[in-house]
């Protein structure tokens, strides 16, 4: 009797090392699931460095958050303001910081067209009253303004945007 319960008990260390052996295997399978299908140029014949430049080509970003930034400057803008019959004038000098594809371009072409630049400023501020541009409020919704008037023709066949008007000069007289 004593002989058949020894048959039924295994030897020991057997069972631990098939349970540990299965589990091992099943990390093993597991991590090479993992590996061919979330890791690009692991699977679908890509190689590891084709693999990489398209993860690279689709994370690089084509919209305006990829675009290079400048600067223009408008200087010595002086204007008669509205219902002071000449009596009063605002003088100032601004930069506009913008956002373009091709910056260089942007700052080239505006230098030619500089004159439409402070024409479309000019016309806009002269219609500005002395009380339309007291305070700080009023300031940064003629900055806004301004943005609207100048974007369209800085950028007119091309990509880009105003990101901000700064005040280098700023009097009213």
């Amino acid at each position: 009797m004593a002989e058949k319960d020894e048959a039924r008990v295994a030897p020991r260390g057997k069972g631990k090392f098939l349970i540990f052996g299965s589990i091992g295997l099943v990390v093993v399978v597991a991590s090479a699931a993992v590996t061919s299908f979330f890791l690009p140029g692991t699977s679908s014949g890509e190689d590891g460095a084709e693999g990489k430049k398209t993860q690279q080509a689709k994370e690089k970003p084509k919209g305006p958050e990829s675009w290079g930034e400048g600067t223009v400057e408008l200087t010595d803008i002086l204007v008669n303001l509205a219902g002071t019959s000449g009596r009063r004038y605002l003088k100032m000098a601004l930069m506009l910081e913008f956002k373009a594809p091709d910056p260089a371009t942007i700052i080239l072409q505006s230098e030619a067209r500089k004159a439409e630049l402070r024409d479309s400023l000019i016309t806009l501020l002269s219609g500005k009253t002395l009380e339309s541009l007291d305070g700080s409020d009023n300031k940064n919704l003629l900055k806004l303004e301004i943005i609207e008037h100048l974007g369209p023709i800085l950028f007119e066949n091309q990509k880009g945007r105003i990101e901000w008007v700064y005040y280098k000069d700023f009097l009213t007289q």
